[in-house]
């Protein structure tokens, strides 16, 4: 009966942590039931395993460890902090706490990296094809960066803005990768033949895409795959693609228009960076606390905007 039990959360946990991995793509609203029952299934696993018995010191334990006392340290400071912020931004690092723990202690044998894969990789063709027929068109997405615009637009109406966006396009891309250079011989050619749909889908997004740092990330990714599939196969001719991939990666950054100079130049979020120096320069070292520093900032942020 015990074993049935645990059988059971074991799925529970697994198929609410695929489920966040699939929606969190969207805003956060979408994720909520599957955080809800993620935790709850692992918190009952953690008990009927005995998890903590898992725990070894290892390079794993020192990483998660180091994670765990990085985003407890504003529970450590909330003594001298302020209460403005504290909750909302607080709210923001539960999961990414509970996140440490879980990889302190460990998950349970169903799970498998292939199965986060493939979830990233439908997820992001199901979000695409979502904005296309629900707001943008398929018209105006063959367009390229001219249709981008509305594209855009329904984008963050339906799904969510450009950095989460272009974030999880880049790690589907690199999924689909993973998942074709290991088992290329033993997937149908079929398989093969929608993974390599989905991913020219997924680059030509990226490409369209407003956000700059989702467009770089996909460059130097795409060159870097690139660089290491020749010279795995070809040392020689690897020293030539050392050469010649950043050659060309660099002109593909350059003649983008978000990445000219003049984008550059007249740029209204560098006022946000210089609004953070003052900040830091105040108690480099202590910090202010998370709420404080939020405080402190709004002041600033308002005198360099």
């Amino acid at each position: 009966m015990k074993n049935k039990l645990i059988l059971a959360i074991n799925y529970i946990n697994l198929l609410s942590a695929l489920y966040l991995a699939a929606t969190s793509i969207y805003y956060y609203h979408v994720q909520k039931i599957g955080f809800i029952l993620f935790f709850s299934s692992y918190f009952i696993e953690v008990f009927l395993e005995k998890k903590w018995k898992n725990i070894q010191f290892n390079k794993q334990t020192l990483f998660f460890g180091f994670l765990l006392l990085f985003f407890s340290l504003a529970l450590i400071y909330y003594p001298f902090d302020s209460e403005k912020y504290f909750a909302t931004l607080m709210n923001k690092r539960f999961s990414l706490l509970g996140f440490g723990f879980v990889g302190l202690l460990g998950v349970n044998k169903k799970f498998k990296l292939s199965y986060f894969l493939n979830v990233f990789v439908i997820s992001s063709v199901i979000a695409i094809a979502y904005v296309i027929f629900r707001g943008a068109g398929f018209t105006d997405f063959l367009k390229g960066e001219v249709g981008g615009i509305n594209f855009t637009i329904s984008r963050i109406k339906y799904v969510n803005q450009h950095m989460m966006f272009n974030f999880f396009l880049n790690v589907s891309f690199i999924g689909v990768w993973y998942i074709l250079s290991r088992r290329w011989k033993l997937i149908h050619w079929a398989i093969r033949l929608l993974y390599l749909l989905a991913t020219l889908v997924i680059v030509y997004t990226l490409a369209i895409s407003e956000g700059r740092s989702g467009f770089l990330a996909g460059v130097f990714i795409s060159g870097g795959f690139i660089f290491y599939e020749i010279w795995r196969r070809n040392r020689k001719i690897g020293f030539i693609a050392i050469i010649f991939i950043p050659i060309m990666m660099v002109y593909m950054v350059l003649h983008q228009d978000r990445i000219s100079n003049m984008q550059i130049k007249s740029e209204q979020r560098i006022f946000l960076w210089e609004a953070a120096i003052p900040v830091i320069q105040e108690t480099p070292f202590f910090g202010h606390g998370i709420s404080k520093a939020q405080e402190r900032y709004d002041i600033y942020r308002i005198i360099y905007q």
